[in-house]
Order: C-alpha cells, then structure tokens, then sequence
C-alpha cells in the first residue's frame, strides 16, 4: 500500500494516509461532505458511515478537553498513575476485539495488531512506573547560583500510538 504526506494548508494540519484515506479526505476537503465511511483495506468494503461533527461540537469537545485537563493537573501523580495502570489494563482486557478492530479498518494483522496493543499497554505502565522521577524538580548550579527545573503541566496531548 503506497502512503502519502500531505498538508493541508487551511488548517495546517499534517496527514499521513494511504490511498483509501486519500480519497476520502480529498472527497471531503472538494466536495464539502457530511459523512464519511470507514473501509476495510484489504476487501475495500464499506464497515461502517459516520456523520461530521459541526465546528461547534468540535470545538466544545476541544472545550471539554481543557476542562478535564484542569482537573487531571490538580492530580497528585500516583493518582494520575493509576489511571495509567488501569488504562493498561483495560487495553489487555480488550485486546482481541481491539485487535479486530485494528485488522478491519487498518488493514492490520491481528497478530501485528495484539503486539501493537500490547505496546501500548506497556508504555502506559511505563509512564506509571516512571512519572514521579521524571517529574520531579531538578536543582541545577550555574554560574554560582542555584536553580530549579520545575515540570508543570501545559496541556492536553493526543497521542496517538
């Protein structure tokens, strides 16, 4: 499957997609579409439609977002590394179905797809295991004086693995 970058220039935004995903996001962008449907690449078989979300409804949901991230930093960060470790093992719990999911709409092997999974499961338990040290304050002596790298949280993040 041959893969593509392109920018989009009014949202400048950066997209990697194959030639499926090409076809839908110029279908979209030249013809203003309202729905767009998720296809198997390997049977190029329509799995499912869904509706675009109006700009408002993205907005508020970018609203919501910053909402939650003025709680999440309030969080000590054992607390937020539990959510971590239960996100690992909701990612386990799942892992079939999720699995599936990957083969049908990416085209992915489910043995590609589980290892995948698995990867994530184990890079949140990192994070876990890890976020205390990694964010602690670092005294540093320069020039004579004393300072401190401080860690505060700026924002929310989509990652997407």
């Amino acid at each position: 499957m041959r893969c593509e970058s392109y920018k989009l220039i009014k949202t400048n935004i950066n997209f990697t997609f194959n030639n499926t995903l090409q076809k839908i996001i110029l279908k979209i962008i030249n013809q203003k579409m309202n729905k767009f449907h998720t296809i198997n690449p390997a049977t190029e078989e329509v799995i499912d439609e869904y509706e675009l979300m109006p700009k408002e409804k993205v907005l508020g949901a970018a609203k919501k977002s910053n909402a939650a991230f003025q709680e999440w930093k309030q969080l000590d960060v054992s607390e937020r590394a539990d959510y971590f470790r239960r996100l690992a093992q909701v990612l386990r719990n799942n892992k079939e179905r999720y699995a599936r999911l990957m083969a049908s709409e990416m085209g992915k092997p489910i043995k590609q797809a589980l290892t995948e999974i698995e990867k994530c499961a184990l890079s949140a338990e990192v994070y876990a295991d890890n976020a205390a040290k990694w964010l602690e304050e670092e005294i540093v002596h320069a020039d004579g004086k004393k300072h401190i790298v401080a860690f505060e949280p700026l924002g929310t993040i989509l990652s997407i693995m």
